[in-house]
């Protein structure tokens, strides 16, 4: 029996004895496939190299618009690169583009000249077209640039792309990998990126000598096989591997190490609202509202800190937003002039306001299946009983949740999407993040939008147009985290895009 074949056996005894011994099970596994003398990284004097020894899937595909799993596409920003980097600010700064202009529906990019790939051919125009046909074409990973992109042409080594509509951070999304032209079907498509493999079968990756920005002190990499993502804790753990990312919410994930930074994440958790609701739909009522939730709480009591406050509605640090400060909440007196302004003075014995005789008893509809939600709605529970507002939970599962939402049977939902890099707001503002397509919350801050993304007001302009209406209250921003070894003393400053970010500078 050959090697894989005994492996497959092995594997269907221990699905019949799992109870036994599941761990000595994953050691031995993992020490067949540690490659052969496989060292941890070490940093004994500040100038001395580093190597790194990083998880793969062998069951995926390093193939750039192949490639499925968190393990193998947490690799691809260290073979292929991209025509820009989105930085911690969440700002396009070129890479594989010399130089980057948006106008309107207009995007013309400029490709470097001094770039090769493995195969020892030159960077062109022409295979960043290529390149950007294949992304366009992956709905899954590129969705918000395959519906902004509605044509494209090479002059030289410019690309001119036409939008569907404009968007001033649509240099955002051109993070895709790029590879040589007439590629996309190899196993292995050759690439431009800080490192070089020869075949997806290797297990060592060298530096590119020809890099425009090289590897820093990182002179190798060590791709250490991996069965599945349950292992990876245990593997970080026991120092088979280095470096892992992890964009999940769990607190295995994040007990992996006791060496991990968070990473900022476009994963935005929102309240939504009804409204047709009375209340809700009146503008200076969800303004008050606002008053009642307390992020940085929610912030460490749901989310150990892996969450970032959201007081706009883009993420901590977003560039355009950067000074914007937390809107400042009303003193108690002042607060309840303005409930009582909207006929919300009274309160019955418990302290909840009254509206027309009735206590304000608003229902939360939420996912039953995800844990942290609902932690969340608890906490959402608490906080709104302290400016008197009655919130009843209505835990669903999934099929129940969405279908009550299309409905219309629901108050508040709690939700959480991913935006995309360009931090497009339009599926949140419009409804159909959650499938309200019809639902318009707001069809004037839709208008303000549209009119940031084209450039013709300032995004503090917009803020102020949305902290007059809160179509929904933004309340975080979902971090990753980035878990490495005891060994790694390096400055590391990872992003969702590429974990390896500052990797010239470690």
């Amino acid at each position: 029996m050959n090697r894989m074949g005994w492996i497959g056996s092995l594997l269907a005894v221990v699905l019949i004895l799992s109870g036994c011994s599941q761990y000595s099970f994953k050691e031995k596994y993992l020490e067949m496939f540690q490659p052969e003398s496989s060292e941890p990284a070490q940093l004994p004097e500040s100038e001395s190299s580093i190597s790194l020894r990083l998880p793969v899937n062998i069951n995926d595909s390093l193939n750039p618009y192949d490639a499925q799993t968190q393990m193998n596409r947490t690799l691809l920003p260290l073979l292929y690169d991209s025509l820009v980097k989105v930085d911690e600010h969440w700002q396009a700064v070129p890479y594989l583009a010399s130089q980057v202009e948006t106008q309107g529906q207009v995007c013309i990019v400029t490709v470097r000249e001094d770039v090769r790939f493995s195969n020892g051919s030159p960077l062109t125009a022409q295979d960043v077209l290529y390149s950007l046909q294949q992304a366009c074409a992956d709905q899954v990973h590129y969705p918000q640039l395959a519906a902004l992109v509605e044509s494209a042409a090479v002059s030289g080594n410019t690309l001119t792309i036409q939008l569907t509509s404009a968007d001033q951070n649509f240099a955002n999304l051109l993070t895709f990998p790029i590879i040589a032209q007439g590629t996309r079907e190899e196993p292995l498509p050759p690439g431009t990126g800080r490192f070089l493999l020869s075949d997806p079968s290797d297990r060592e990756m060298e530096p590119n000598s020809q890099h425009f920005e090289g590897t820093g002190r990182v002179e190798r990499i060590t791709l250490v096989v991996l069965p599945d993502d349950e292992t990876v804790p245990y593997s970080l753990k026991t120092g088979i591997i280095d470096c892992v990312f992890s964009d999940r919410s769990s607190p295995e994930v994040y007990g992996m190490s006791h060496v991990s930074q968070t990473v900022a994440m476009t994963n935005l958790v929102y309240l939504g609202m009804n409204q047709g609701h009375e209340l809700l739909g009146q503008a200076d009522f969800r303004v008050l509202l606002n008053q009642g939730i307390y992020r940085d709480s929610l912030a460490g009591r749901v989310y150990s800190n892996r969450a970032q406050e959201a007081y706009t509605p883009f993420p901590t640090g977003f560039w355009q937003a950067s000074d914007r400060q937390p809107t400042q909440k009303l003193p108690t007196a002042e607060f309840d002039i303005a409930m009582a302004a909207l006929g919300l003075e009274a309160k019955d014995g418990e302290g909840y306001r009254l509206f027309e005789g009735e206590r304000v008893s608003l229902r939360l509809v939420v996912q039953q299946e995800n844990d942290y939600r609902m932690r969340l709605a608890q906490e959402l529970v608490e906080s709104f009983s302290g400016i008197g507002i009655e919130l009843v939970l209505v835990p669903l599962d999934n099929d129940s949740y969405f279908s009550a939402l299309q409905r219309g049977d629901y108050d508040l939902f709690l939700a959480e999407i991913k935006l995309g890099d360009n931090l497009d707001l339009t599926p949140v503002l419009s409804g159909a993040s959650v499938g309200v397509v019809d639902s318009i919350y707001d069809l004037t801050l839709l208008e303000s939008y549209g009119s940031y993304l084209r450039g013709e007001i300032e995004c503090s302009a917009f803020l102020d147009a949305f902290e007059n209406s809160y179509p929904f209250l933004p309340l975080l921003y979902r971090s990753g985290t980035v878990s490495y070894s005891h060994n790694i003393s390096a400055n590391i400053l990872p992003t969702s895009q590429d974990i390896f970010y500052n990797l010239a500078g470690w």
